[in-house]
């Protein structure tokens, strides 16, 4: 993949991948399967503009590519090709959130609170 390669680039390229790996589909089957319309799978192969970040990740999982490289290219602030799905993996989970348990006076203040209406007329 060169360097710098935009988006539709490295699209074409990871449904390239995703035929490689056995998992051929067509445009629509594959827009289907990513939640897209047929016409959103060709606006990505040219390039017009890439998809959200959800949208990335299911592509990628499809086609069997590392999200990271997908969104970003190699030549980005983003992990290798690879790199960024393992990395997620190992990455702490958030602390649980304790239920029942009596939060800090200063935050019930603020729970207590009313919100504020907005002026200008109405119920």
């Amino acid at each position: 993949m060169p360097a710098g390669s935009r988006f539709g680039e490295r699209f074409r390229f990871a449904r390239i991948e995703q035929a490689h790996r056995g998992r051929e589909e067509n445009d629509s089957a594959f827009a289907r399967g990513v939640g897209v319309v047929p016409g959103a799978v060709t606006g990505y192969k040219e390039g017009d503009s890439p998809p959200p970040v959800a949208r990335i990740l299911a592509i990628a999982k499809r086609c069997g590519v590392d999200p990271g490289w997908l969104a970003f290219g190699e030549d980005s602030a983003a992990p290798a090709p690879n790199g960024f799905a393992g990395w997620l993996e190992h990455q702490p989970a958030a602390p649980p959130i304790p239920l029942g348990e009596k939060l800090p006076r200063r935050h019930k203040k603020a729970a207590a609170k009313k919100p504020r209406r907005a002026s200008g007329g109405g119920p």
